[in-house]
Formats: structure tokens, sequence, C-alpha cells
């Protein structure tokens, strides 16, 4: 993964800034808004999910706008937490909205914050042990922040990407009654992945990844 800054960065800062602000805004009104839905656990996992993707986006924009390596790293990892909790927040709306008592459950509760712990604390301790991800100032062919992502990244994807998976399953149901079709639910799941496929692609291509 790299991170345009410089001089080719200069043209696309912009507009990374917008569209990351635009859906940080849109993210925390949404979540203003949905705090007059009824039913008290919709509600919660409503809120938490948009505010939680709102405060993702704005991690990216104070990376996008930070001075220096420190900065950024900061921010980045900032997002990462953040981002993580998105995971959760999805699975207690899924969980709430299909009316599964998942979310309710102590064994289930104590897991998720077992697991969301141990995987925070990984993240906001890279600086020193360097297993979740490396990041470097690459000036070559411009000036740009690269983030190499190690294998505890990948499993902790895969990890959020399983939860996912199992909160779409919960929705499916639900979703049918209201004629929501299987092929916009998938599609939807397959947006949601969209990510991942751009940071393994840009891990794996030596065009993008820049010179060792």
């Amino acid at each position: 993964m790299f991170i345009w800054l410089s001089p080719l960065g200069s043209l696309a800062s912009p507009i990374y800034v917008s569209v990351f602000g635009g859906a940080a805004l849109a993210c925390l009104l949404g979540a203003w808004q949905a705090q007059r839905e009824e039913g008290a656990d919709v509600r919660r996992g409503l809120v938490a999910l948009l505010s939680t993707s709102g405060l993702w986006a704005s991690a990216h924009v104070g990376m996008l706008l930070a001075p220096g390596l420190q900065w950024k790293t900061i921010f980045y990892e900032a997002g990462l937490v953040v981002g993580f909790d998105t995971v959760w927040a999805w699975v207690w709306l899924c969980s709430a909205y299909s009316g599964c008592t998942l979310h309710r459950r102590r064994m289930a509760q104590g897991i998720a914050l077992l697991a969301f712990g141990a995987v925070t604390l990984t993240k906001v301790t890279n600086s020193w042990h360097g297993l979740y991800f490396t990041a470097g100032w690459q000036t070559t062919p411009f000036a740009h922040l690269q983030i190499d992502h190690r294998a505890i990244y990948w499993i902790t994807a895969a990890l959020s990407y399983a939860l996912a998976a199992v909160g779409f399953f919960m929705v499916a149901e639900p979703l049918r009654r209201v004629q929501v079709g299987a092929g916009r639910l998938a599609g939807l799941f397959g947006l949601t992945a969209l990510p991942l496929v751009a940071n393994g692609l840009g891990d794996l291509s030596p065009a993008l990844r820049g010179p060792p």
C-alpha cells in the first residue's frame, strides 16, 4: 500500500481528502439522525456503525493532512483501531435487526471484548514489534508514504471479513422478506471486500509497491 503525497500526490491529495471528508461528514450526520430509530438495540448498532465509520474516514483525512511520517503513522494506526470497531458494530446491528440474541449473550460479548482488546493492543504497540505493518518513506518515482502489511494484518483482515460475513448471513432472511434479493446482498458484500483487494494488489504488485 502507498499513499501519494507529492509532486504527483499534490494532484490526488485534495481528491482523497474530499472523498474521505465527505464520507466522514455523511456518516456522522447519519449517526445523529439514527438516534431517532425505533428499537434500542438496532439504534445502538446503527449509531455505533455510522459513528465508527465516520471516525475511520476522519482518521484517513488526518493521515493525508498530517505533516511528517510520525504523525501520518499515528493517524493510520488510529484508523486501524477505529476501523476494527466497525466490524463489531456491524455484527451487533445485524444480530439486533435479524432478531437474534447473539449480541446479548455474555459469552459472545466476552469473546468479542477479548478479541478486540488483543488486536487493538497489537496495533497500538506496532512501533515496538513491527508485526502488524511497517511504514516507510519513498522518494521514487515520487515522494509517498508506503505501508507494508505484515502477517498479523492479514489475519485480522480475515477475521474482520469472516465476522462481516456472519452479519450478512444473519440479515439475509429479514432482507429477503422485504424483497432485497440475494444478488444485491452479494453485491454489497463484494463492495465491502474492495479495500482488502486493493491492499492485496498494492502489496503484491511491484509497480505499486515501488522500489525495495
